[in-house]
């Protein structure tokens, strides 16, 4: 982050809530929402790093919204490069077979919980993998 953007969002907490919402103003083009000072802090912040650096392009804020439309819904959030629930995938690495299951919730390996294929594939080899890679899902 550059270093005079990284200090002015620094400085927001410090500022009076008149201050935030004059900066509100000049960032948005509207006057202030009446809610709490933290949120008007983390909103401002996030501005001054769009303005600095670009938006999210179109696809990233469509995803993000999904994932909150989701979350709102309460349901959990799954990675969709995985197999779907009920999936075994097996793997032979220094001649043992490891199985994994993928669960609504996660990832189960001789009876531990994950919630990455990277963590199970560090867990079996003791070195960084890509587990999609490590399980053959993906080239």
């Amino acid at each position: 982050m550059r270093e005079s953007v990284e200090q002015e969002i620094l400085s927001l907490a410090s500022k009076e809530l008149s201050e935030l919402k004059k900066m509100w103003k000049e960032l948005f083009q509207s006057e202030a929402p009446p809610y709490c000072r933290k949120y008007l802090i983390r909103r401002i912040a996030y501005r001054l790093q769009e303005k600095a650096y670009g938006e999210l392009s179109s696809k990233s804020a469509k995803k993000l919204n999904d994932l909150a439309s989701q979350m709102e819904e309460g349901k959990r959030i799954i990675n969709s490069k995985l197999p779907r629930a009920g999936t075994k995938l097996i793997r032979e690495y220094k001649g043992e077979n490891h199985e994994v299951l993928v669960t609504g919730v996660g990832l189960v390996y001789k009876g531990q919980s994950y919630t990455s294929l990277s963590a199970v594939a560090n867990k079996i080899t003791g070195s960084h993998w890509n587990g999609l890679v490590f399980f053959k899902e993906k080239e």
